[in-house]
């Protein structure tokens, strides 16, 4: 290729190449939006995790799955609401089972 197709060429690839501009406003719309999509995903997983212990291993049905994950959304409001805290979830279960859940921080 001689220099003029390169030069042909590097136009097309500039002109292909699209440009922008965003208000701060809305990339931190973008950002917040992308975050309560990956907390939904997140949560709908963690979910349904649970939900396939107890239907597998311990034979829930539609009633008690459907009570369980009403429960579930009622701890994550509180949640939510600041009603609730992880350490305080942590806590009441250590406290009343004696099981201990530990954070995984990076």
């Amino acid at each position: 290729m001689n220099r003029a197709e390169k030069r042909r060429q590097d136009r097309l690839i500039v002109k292909q190449t699209k440009t922008y501009t965003f208000t701060q406003a809305q990339i931190d719309k973008i950002k917040e939006d992308a975050t309560m999509a990956a907390t939904k995903r997140a949560f709908a997983i963690m979910l349904a995790m649970p939900m396939m212990v107890l239907r597998d291993q311990f034979g829930f049905g539609k009633k008690r799955l459907s009570l369980f994950t009403d429960k579930v959304f009622d701890i994550y409001e509180a949640y939510e609401d600041e009603r609730l805290s992880l350490v305080d979830m942590h806590e009441t279960i250590e406290l009343e089972t004696g099981v201990v859940i530990k954070e995984v921080n990076e």
